[in-house]
C-alpha cells in the first residue's frame, strides 16, 4: 500500500511533471539504501522513483501517521531541488539513499 503524497498537490501522481524534470547533480558518494523513517530533518537526499529516474532534494519535515487503530507508519517529507515537495514513508515504492555532507544543492540545466 502506497501512502505517499505531495505536499498540496494531491492531484498531481508521483510521476508529475514537476517531479520529471531533472536537474544536473554533482557526483557524489552514497551510503547505503534507507527507510524514510530513518531521515534526520535537513538531510541531502537521493530518491529512485518506480522508474530508473533519480531526484535529489532535502529532508524538510519527519511524521508519524496511524495506518489503523493499531499501526503506524513512519515518514519523511522531501523538498526536491526542481521544487516538488513531497512525503515518503516506510513500504512505498522510493528507494532513498543519504548523500554525503560534502552534497549541495546543483543548479537546474
Amino acid at each position: 500500500m502506497s501512502t505517499s503524497r505531495r505536499g498540496d498537490d494531491d492531484d498531481d501522481d508521483a510521476g508529475g511533471a514537476d517531479v520529471g524534470r531533472e536537474v544536473k547533480r554533482q557526483r557524489v558518494e552514497v551510503e547505503e539504501p534507507v527507510p524514510p523513517s530513518e531521515l534526520n530533518k535537513d538531510d541531502r537526499v537521493r530518491v529512485q522513483w518506480a522508474s530508473t529516474e533519480q531526484f535529489d532534494g532535502t529532508v524538510t519535515d519527519k511524521m508519524t501517521k496511524l495506518v489503523t487503530a493499531k499501526e503506524s507508519v513512519s515518514g519523511a517529507r522531501v523538498a526536491y531541488d526542481n521544487g516538488s515537495d513531497v512525503w515518503h514513508f516506510d513500504g512505498d515504492a522510493v528507494t532513498v539513499w543519504r548523500l554525503s555532507a560534502a552534497a549541495t544543492p546543483a543548479a537546474f540545466e
